[in-house]
């Protein structure tokens, strides 16, 4: 399979399933010397509290980053929702169609209702009634389940591309913001060093080479990457609002 394009705007937009089969890969390990060489580049030192609170948090958007490359769109899920729902409704008009069909069709019906043994009805039941509730009430919660995701419903269960970058770059804010360590964005209006990319944004960049390509942003250049943190920081501030 291709490697999933974080720039794709179509693949960032459209929602996800939720839910994802199969096993992730290992842990990424950052090693000493790449952890050393980030320290250097960010200028500033890292306890070893900070340095697991992040190495942790990038293990935990690797693995959520590898469910949202992995899993299915929900249009998908919608698609199949409405194949069962046909599937319903045609079973339960063809049966309640037999139903009122001539004299052998209705033996036929009183055969398998003799034959139909399921504890679960009660004895003194019409089977065949009984069958034709379950699939109507099947069909309905099928159209309801489809509706829910036509309306957008239940896009808040599901996933969508860019998702878990964005709660790793606020995820390493916090930590450095709770550490007292730089973590804002140099603003175009900042004309001191206007070459020169924030420390927060050399943190991200050298974090970003220790992880799997597929999952990297913005790696173009430095600029690119600061406009996708604040970004970032924006989505999750409007997460929050009411």
């Amino acid at each position: 399979m291709a490697p999933i394009r974080w720039g794709a705007v179509t693949m960032r937009l459209k929602p996800k399933l939720s839910m994802v089969s199969g096993i992730g890969r290992p842990a990424t390990a950052i090693s000493d010397a790449a952890w050393r060489s980030l320290q250097t580049k960010y200028g500033h030192q890292l306890s070893p509290d900070v340095r697991k609170r992040m190495c942790d948090e990038t293990q935990k958007f690797i693995r959520i980053a590898d469910l949202e490359a992995k899993a299915e769109p929900l249009e998908t899920a919608k698609d199949r929702l409405s194949e069962l729902q046909k599937v319903a409704g045609g079973f339960t008009s063809k049966l309640v169609k037999q139903m009122k069909g001539n004299d052998e069709v209705l033996y036929g019906l009183r055969l398998i209702e003799a034959h139909f043994v399921d504890p679960r009805v009660p004895v003194d039941t019409d089977k065949l009634e009984f069958v034709v509730g379950i699939m109507t009430s099947f069909k309905l919660a099928c159209r309801s389940a489809e509706d829910e995701i036509i309306n957008g419903k239940s896009i808040g269960m599901g996933m969508r591309y860019g998702a878990a970058w964005n709660q790793w770059i606020n995820a390493l804010i916090a930590i450095a913001r709770d550490h007292g360590l730089p973590c804002g964005i140099r603003k175009d209006s900042d004309k001191q060093k206007p070459d020169t990319p924030s420390p927060f944004v050399i943190l991200v960049r050298e974090l970003q080479t220790c992880i799997p390509d597929e999952h990297r942003r913005s790696t173009q250049s430095d600029a690119a990457l600061a406009t996708a943190i604040s970004k970032a920081r924006v989505s999750m501030t409007d997460a929050k609002s009411p």
